[in-house]
């Protein structure tokens, strides 16, 4: 029977009209990618940016970066998952809790 998956948590202040970045690594020759969930009320994705750091004839690899926009004050969580594209499986879990405070 698999081991149940360690969920990793991380804490990000910011005010109502803040942006913030969230970053990982990618490794996309293997076809690794992270997945935000979030509720788009609370947050305005604003930029998805893969910021190329390896690439050979048989290697990509690089930095996503994630940019919200916090729109209400409140404690809110966002959600990444690292999965392979062709699989439904979770390879690794992070979550954000938010901390969204009146600007």
């Amino acid at each position: 029977m698999p081991m149940p998956m360690e969920t990793k948590e991380r804490t990000i202040e910011a005010k109502v009209g803040d942006t913030f970045q969230i970053s990982f690594w990618e490794d996309r020759t293997l076809g690794y990618a992270w997945y935000p969930t979030y509720d788009s009320t609370i947050f305005n994705l604003i930029d998805d940016d893969y910021q190329r750091t390896i690439q050979t004839h048989t290697a990509d690899s690089g930095k996503r970066v994630f940019e919200f926009l916090a729109v209400k004050p409140g404690n809110y969580e966002i959600r990444f998952e690292k999965k392979i594209g062709w699989k439904f499986t979770v390879a690794d879990r992070i979550v954000y809790q938010v901390q969204v405070k009146e600007s």
